[in-house]
């Protein structure tokens, strides 16, 4: 499983910790625990956001999961089916990997274009070729060695352009042709290059004339075959010889279509001027002399796609901008044939369009692309728009990343590939439910603003207590509110607190709750980092102060630990990690000495153990992870080094095993997605996990079975 497009890289950002039970050895060579796996490699479930979960917390009711997103949705990759109502098709196959141009192969299945797929645990590059079953068809495989951006097929070829110089062992400068049944390609091969050496060269648009004999080619290049063309030129279809056509343009071409009445082609993209003249971001050019013509809509921005209505009149255009024809148009337009002005018709989409689709019967127009409104109706980078009103329609299969692509795949059915990972999302801000299996449940209550950061259950399962910065069904800014587990009523809790919280820590009794963050203030009371709520929630006098953000608390009998980025807490100087005397907030004399922040932490008997930024602690050199001495603070000889910072650790709840997530590739010498340490042995168990992303908050189910493991984009799911 590939996890849409988070792929896996380098990357500084904030890390957490880890506990475990017993002192550890240290380990320098990848060894792992004689132990079978605890859990699969692959997730049983895997969830797409479009933020980051930073908070969960599994109870009896359910797993609880906070951020600050707004979409969930399940993976399915950058290639869909898309019904009439909305629907998405089941996915036996996902491809990962961005769907660049997609042509029909005329029985049901599909060409795509882009730069690296995976499709079933297969690579592929630049192209692939899925049946009408959704599968691919592991036969056809042209090799070649760059990205393909642009798609036609006439009869029994493939026309192919991109940034790419080979096919196989065969130069291929950006243009070439492929046999729709084999994948061989064939001897066509007009060169596509730049006008200088120091410049670059690409195709991104082809289209096709009406008697199928000539290619008509846009992009960036200075040369077609050994002709000059700027930017845009036609060639031969048969013979790939360069037409004598010469038109002119001052920039990069990125859409082509051709005019239904067969006199003219239309360009998009982003250029100033066509044929000498200023021709901002679209033109027209007569097909037989290539002049360009008298349209002249005068876009702001960039165009990514055209499509004249089956009469001529009007042109649908949508791109990246805000003013066109001599109005007022944003993402999306449709212009007067004649000279391009703008119709009355104006959907105003909040954001970019990368593509559009005109249904038949032409009352509807599909666009995708990166926005998040049409009008004053809400959508994610999908809509369907009449074509009279300009008011989007019901249709609204909710997109977590960018559609590029938009075709027809029957009557009823249209095809959406992009950069996305997920098609048919659902709204859930800031806070969402599943069951312990990880099914995402109905409940979605009013939040908004900005983060749900902290979910924490008191210890007889009365209340689950929520902290960020958000909003609960008004504009109030809050930081704390309940859910009660019974009804999964939801309301504001405790006084007015000034900013965020990070944690949330309920007493054994149940009778007090510590909170910590970045707030300064609560009841109009100076409360620097850290305060304390009675069952009630009124303020305490607990108020030890920090310096600096409070993000995990942890209580172990009269000591509360704490983990965050100050470096004075308690009145005493502690950086990163300290400990608290519950009674009286003071900090008490252990001190790690950490040399950075500490952003997770667990104490489990004689032993507390810290993850974050931190590259010594405890008197020793312990990068991102480290094993403390309760009594003391100096580090103990466990040295699993990770590579990169740990965001958060979980013991699990049969005391058997450790679980680490955070930016890390490798740790304890092995390579790890998440690290899962035996406690026994203190090694590293078999288990290795798929979950190529970063990780910054974990939970285990009641009875250990279950790891539920969220970050940037992702919920994954192991049993």
């Amino acid at each position: 499983m590939h996890y849409g497009r988070r792929r896996r890289r380098v990357n500084n950002r904030v890390a957490s910790g880890l506990t475990l039970g017993i002192a550890l050895l240290a380990c320098s060579a990848p060894e792992t625990a004689a132990a079978p796996a605890t859990h699969a490699a692959e997730p049983q479930r895997v969830w797409v956001t479009d933020g980051t979960i930073g908070a969960i917390t599994a109870t009896p009711q359910g797993v609880f999961a906070g951020g600050d997103f707004d979409l969930i949705g399940p993976e399915t990759g950058t290639w869909a089916h898309v019904s009439g109502s909305g629907g998405v098709a089941p996915i036996r196959t996902p491809v990962e990997g961005t769907v660049d141009a997609a042509a029909s192969d005329g029985r049901g299945g599909w060409y795509l274009a882009g730069q690296n797929f995976y499709v079933g645990g297969l690579a592929r590059r630049g192209l692939i070729h899925l049946r009408s079953s959704g599968r691919l068809d592991k036969r056809w495989r042209p090799h070649v060695n760059g990205s393909v951006s642009a798609l036609a097929r006439v009869r029994s070829t493939l026309y192919v352009g991109g940034r790419f110089t080979k096919f196989g062992r065969k130069k291929r400068l950006r243009l070439a042709a492929i046999d729709v049944e084999s994948g061989a390609l064939k001897r066509w091969a007009p060169r596509v290059t730049p006008g200088k050496k120091d410049e670059e060269a690409y195709v991104s648009a082809l289209a096709v004339a009406r008697d199928r004999k000539t290619i008509y080619v846009g992009g960036s290049f200075g040369r077609l075959g050994r002709k000059r063309r700027a930017d845009l030129g036609a060639v031969d279809a048969v013979s790939g010889s360069v037409r004598r056509w010469r038109p002119r343009v001052a920039g990069e071409v990125d859409a082509l279509a051709l005019d239904p009445r067969g006199r003219r082609i239309y360009t998009g993209g982003e250029f100033e001027k066509a044929g000498g003249l200023r021709r901002s971001g679209l033109a027209a050019f007569d097909l037989r002399k290539g002049d360009v013509t008298r349209w002249n809509p005068d876009c702001d921005g960039s165009v990514s796609q055209i499509v004249p209505a089956p009469s001529g009149s009007p042109v649908y255009v949508a791109g990246s901008f805000a003013s066109i024809g001599q109005r007022s148009r944003r993402g999306v337009a449709a212009l007067d044939r004649g000279r391009g002005a703008a119709t009355p018709w104006d959907p105003n989409v909040g954001g970019s369009v990368e593509t559009l689709l005109l249904a038949p019967g032409h009352h509807t127009v599909y666009i995708g692309g990166e926005f998040d409104s049409v009008g004053d109706v809400d959508r994610s980078n999908l809509a369907a728009i009449d074509t009279r009103t300009g008011v989007a329609g019901s249709w609204s299969p909710q997109t977590i990343g960018i559609v590029g692509v938009l075709v027809r795949i029957r009557r009823g059915v249209i095809g959406v590939g992009g950069s996305f990972s997920s098609v048919g999302a659902v709204r859930r801000a800031r806070l969402a439910l599943f069951d312990l299996d990880g099914r995402l449940s109905s409940w979605a209550p009013p939040l908004g603003g900005a983060a749900v950061r902290a979910i924490a259950a008191s210890p007889d399962g009365g209340r689950i207590y929520v902290g960020g910065r958000f909003t609960l069904g008004d504009r109030t800014a809050r930081s704390l509110a309940v859910i009660d587990p019974g009804t999964l009523t939801m309301s504001a809790w405790g006084p007015p607190i000034n900013s965020g919280l990070w944690a949330v820590a309920p007493s054994p009794d149940g009778q007090t709750v510590y909170v910590g963050g970045a707030f300064t203030s609560s009841s109009g009371k100076v409360r620097r980092r850290l305060a304390a709520f009675d069952a009630n929630g009124a303020l305490t006098g607990w108020n030890p102060g920090a310096n600096g953000l409070v993000n995990h608390l942890i209580l172990s009998g009269d000591q509360m630990w704490v983990a965050g980025a100050f470096g004075s807490i308690g009145g005493a100087p502690r950086k990163g990690v300290a400990s608290l005397d519950v009674a009286t907030g003071l900090a008490t004399g252990w001190d790690a000495g950490a040399d950075d922040s500490v952003h997770a932490l667990a104490v489990v008997n004689d032993s507390v153990f810290v993850g974050g930024e931190f590259e010594s602690i405890g008197g020793r050199s312990r990068k991102y992870l480290a094993e403390l001495d309760a009594g003391d603070g100096s580090a103990t000889r466990w040295d699993p080094s990770p590579d990169d910072y740990v965001n958060d650790l979980q013991v699990s709840p049969d005391g058997k095993t450790l679980v680490v997530v955070g930016d890390f590739e490798k740790i304890n010498g092995a390579f790890r997605d998440i690290g899962e340490f035996d406690l026994a042995s203190g090694l590293l168990t078999p288990w290795r996990p798929d979950a190529p992303f970063f990780a910054s908050a974990l939970a285990f189910s009641p009875d250990s079975s279950t790891v539920y493991v969220g970050g940037e984009g992702v919920l994954g799911v192991f049993r």
